[in-house]
């Protein structure tokens, strides 16, 4: 009899522990308005869907959770949600290629570094024909003036045009996606656009070479905080987490995971 019953308080922890698997809820910045609609509910589409980035992100994101016993919840957003959901603790964990800078640190914590970024200026070539034309002047961002640029709102880059749109005559068109700014482009409602390197690679890549749509302007950007270390962002006081995030990410570095991940999404390593 003793052994029966201690037989079933085995069945029933067994039976329970799934129930106490912890979740974790995890933000990852969309690539279009099309994927913010389509993936709107936290995990409902295959990883397959989503651009190149995106499943990069979902990919690490689920390998951490998976190594820390997390279950991971997967919401779709935009890369402006993402920062004061994590800071609010609605997300535990933030993927929107976030560079560490000072005002942020003082709202979010950040994981080790990832990755390194920087940032490109792109337009058309019609429109480069345009704006070069008569000027002996190299364009790239230093110089570019009296334009409309295209950036992705409380971005880095975003900030920095702030900072120096009144001196040079520069019209700011902020989106909420990176493929709202090279729709923008497209559509002649912005001259040119300055966005994360990885981003505007993957968007040159991906357009028919007949076309030539998207061209770079002057060389990727690190200065001005422009570029940098990318981090996932964590919740300030979630200490415990941010420690082992990180040690899921030395691991995963250690043992060859972070390389395949980066090699079955990415066409290069971005470190």
């Amino acid at each position: 009899m003793m052994r029966r019953r201690h037989l079933l308080a085995i069945a029933l922890v067994l039976l329970t522990l799934p129930a106490l698997a912890r979740d974790l809820n995890v933000a990852i910045g969309v690539r279009s308005p099309l994927e913010l609609r389509q993936f709107s509910m936290a995990g409902s589409s295959p990883i397959s869907s989503l651009g190149e980035v995106n499943r990069f992100n979902e990919a690490l994101a689920r390998e951490i959770c998976q190594r820390l016993a997390f279950r991971c919840r997967i919401h779709y957003v935009t890369f402006a949600e993402i920062l004061p959901g994590v800071e609010g603790q609605r997300f535990q964990m933030g993927f929107g290629n976030f560079l560490r800078t000072p005002e942020r640190a003082s709202r979010v914590g950040f994981s080790d570094a990832l990755w390194r970024s920087s940032s490109r200026l792109v337009s058309t070539p019609e429109t480069l024909r345009k704006f070069q034309s008569g000027s002996s002047q190299e364009l790239n961002l230093e110089t570019l003036a009296n334009a409309r640029v295209a950036t992705i709102t409380a971005s880095q880059q975003h900030r920095y045009l702030e900072q120096i749109a009144p001196q040079r005559g520069l019209t700011i068109v902020t989106l909420t996606t990176p493929a709202e700014v090279f729709e923008a482009l497209r559509e002649q409602t912005a001259d040119f656009a300055l966005v994360v390197g990885l981003s505007a690679y993957m968007y040159i890549k991906a357009e028919d070479p007949q076309l030539r749509r998207f061209s770079y302007v002057g060389a990727g950007i690190t200065e001005h905080n422009l570029g940098g270390s990318v981090h996932i962002a964590l919740p300030l006081s979630a200490h415990a987490l941010r420690r082992d995030v990180n040690r899921a990410i030395a691991d995963m570095r250690n043992d060859g995971t972070y390389n395949r991940i980066t090699m079955q999404y990415l066409p290069f390593n971005p470190d």
